[in-house]
């Protein structure tokens, strides 16, 4: 089994990050690669934003998803891994 270190859930917390910009909803897939082993999330999320005075779209207080899937790749090669979506959100949200 590939466990997923702290840093690779930084690295996947980026991404999606950057791929959900500002909108409220996601679906689409963001990858990363650490020691040849390639990582791919597929995932439907419904993204919250925290609001304030005069702002119209706040930061990301909250994502939750409908769907998701993560997958480890070694060559051609599927590897079971440890991946969290509960973790993965508690890196979204430091």
């Amino acid at each position: 089994m590939y466990t997923v270190s702290s840093e690779i859930y930084d690295h996947v917390a980026a991404a999606l990050v950057d791929a959900i910009a500002d909108r409220s909803f996601f679906s689409g897939s963001v990858s990363t690669c650490c020691d040849e082993v390639y990582m791919r999330l597929t995932a439907t999320l419904v993204v919250y934003r925290s609001t304030g005075a005069g702002e119209d779209r706040g930061g990301i207080a909250d994502v939750v998803p409908v769907w998701w899937e993560f997958h480890t790749l070694c060559g051609s090669e599927e590897i079971l891994n440890d991946f969290s979506f509960a973790t993965l959100r508690e890196h979204i949200m430091a």
